[in-house]
């Protein structure tokens, strides 16, 4: 990538973040938690090179984690090496808290 190819992918994406900015503060209903929310998790559903496990695992992250949400809603499809890094990482981690908890539990 060029010095002006990355000055114009920088550009688009804050010019991306301002106008999801404005439609936060004008009230706009499609960015209102609920709808991120559920948007989200119908995606996660759909991530058929998961393991249902691991759509059920992502599902339960976007869940209790509305940071998530936004991170996930925020991944470009068309960087579809980084998107899964970013899910296969964000399951992972799910499920090391989660084995985590489980063998304290067990103690």
């Amino acid at each position: 990538m060029t010095g002006p190819e990355a000055i114009n992918g920088l550009t688009s994406s804050l010019a991306e973040f301002g106008h999801n900015m404005v439609k936060v503060l004008a009230g706009d209903p499609s960015q209102k938690t609920p709808q991120r929310h559920r948007a989200a998790v119908a995606n996660a559903q759909k991530e058929d090179w998961l393991t249902t496990e691991d759509q059920f695992c992502l599902c339960k992250v976007l869940e209790v984690n509305i940071k998530a949400v936004d991170a996930y809603s925020a991944l470009d499809p068309m960087n579809q090496v980084f998107q899964k890094m970013w899910i296969r990482d964000t399951v992972a981690g799910f499920k090391t808290a989660r084995a985590a908890t489980n063998s304290t539990a067990s103690v």
